[in-house]
């Protein structure tokens, strides 16, 4: 966060980028025609989104809730250590339907 805090230019540029990008992915995903038995995955995958959107729009709004801020950063990098787990079970989903991990982001 730096010595200037949440206040910092630099943070909030990044913050609010990434609230957006986040939320972008949300609604993308939430227009998907997902495939039986991948509904499980997609939400989970969705959730990750939105939490991600909702804790970068807390820490952009950090220099008037720094504990919600604080929180939300720590929420962030429990975040982020789920995803090799949403990472391997996609893997494994892909390997036991038989796709082609070539034509997928699991490449």
């Amino acid at each position: 966060i730096g010595f200037s805090g949440f206040a910092d230019k630099n943070v909030r540029k990044h913050f609010q980028e990434s609230s957006v990008n986040y939320r972008e992915v949300f609604d993308d995903l939430s227009r998907l025609n997902v495939p039986k038995g991948w509904e499980a995955n997609h939400l989970g995958t969705m959730r990750l989104a939105g939490d991600l959107s909702l804790i970068s729009e807390a820490v952009l709004k950090g220099d008037d809730d720094p504990v919600k801020a604080t929180f939300g950063l720590n929420n962030l990098f429990n975040l982020w250590e789920i995803l090799p787990e949403i990472t391997e079970t996609y893997s494994k989903k892909i390997q036991l339907e038989g796709l082609d991990p070539r034509s997928t982001i699991f490449k």
